[in-house]
């Protein structure tokens, strides 16, 4: 799937949400996933949950591992039966998605290297939690006064170690200048970091990977506000593919949208 978007009913009607991602001109394949709620998730009272992932690069296997974390998260997160704390149900699945990588990495990459980042963003109303593990990233950009906050923290640390401290011999490179320090799939346990936000109409929500780090904040706030969502994410990951282009780009873009 290229691009794709969303318009549902009830509480649901005024929020539109879309995706776009582009493989980076010096790669062969694209390592970044997206993926959104499946048809027959119950939304209206379980939330909206958006999904971007990037396999870890330089390692064997990180496009498959970026696909079936998204896949995962989305049937973990719709398939749990009890009500319960937003939060909660949102650690839950995302530990779930690292506990099922970890049983397939022996299988689908026995050197290692199955490894990926998963940010991840439940819309229930106007409350948004969001769950990061690694260096993509999310966004909430605040309609009135157009400023751009970034909702996570990386997982990074200055690149200084050899790569034969990472699995399989490789360097779990995040950005040029430093390296991932949590990704699924990287340990038993999984630390996964949720943060529990409000938003309003008229404000937009962004999920990207990292191949659109070299965005300014003022390029998020135009390309990712000023026109509908899937025009959004098309312009924002095209900008980056222009901007620097040497890796894989991915972004997600939900606007609640302010009735007239």
């Amino acid at each position: 799937m290229t691009t794709a978007e969303r318009i549902h009913e009830s509480w649901l009607e005024e929020l539109a949400y879309a995706a776009f991602t582009r493989k980076g001109r010096t790669h062969s394949a694209n390592e970044d996933s997206f993926a959104f709620p499946p048809a027959e998730a119950d939304k209206s009272q379980r939330g909206i949950l958006l999904a971007v992932a990037d396999g870890v690069g330089g390692l064997a296997g990180g496009g498959a591992a970026s696909r079936e974390a998204v896949a995962y998260l989305q049937a973990l997160f719709y398939a749990q039966t009890i009500p319960g704390d937003p939060a909660e149900r949102l650690r839950d699945a995302v530990e779930g998605v690292n506990a099922l990588n970890r049983l397939v990495q022996p299988r689908v990459a026995p050197t290692g290297g199955f490894l990926t980042t998963l940010v991840a963003a439940l819309i229930l109303g106007s409350q948004v939690w969001v769950a990061n593990v690694g260096d993509s990233r999310a966004y909430l950009v605040q309609g009135r006064g157009k400023t751009c906050r970034q909702l996570t923290e990386d997982h990074t640390e200055r690149a200084r170690r050899p790569a034969s401290d990472t699995p399989g011999g490789a360097q779990l490179s995040g950005s040029r200048e430093h390296t991932i320090t949590r990704a699924i799939g990287l340990s038993e346990n999984c630390q996964v970091d949720i943060y529990h936000y409000a938003w309003s109409p008229g404000d937009t929500l962004i999920l990207r990977s990292d191949g659109l780090s070299a965005l300014s904040e003022s390029e998020m706030i135009e390309l990712g506000t000023l026109q509908p969502a899937s025009q959004a994410a098309k312009a924002l990951v095209e900008r980056a593919i222009r901007t620097d282009g040497g890796d894989d780009a991915t972004a997600v873009v939900a606007q609640w949208r302010a009735l007239p």
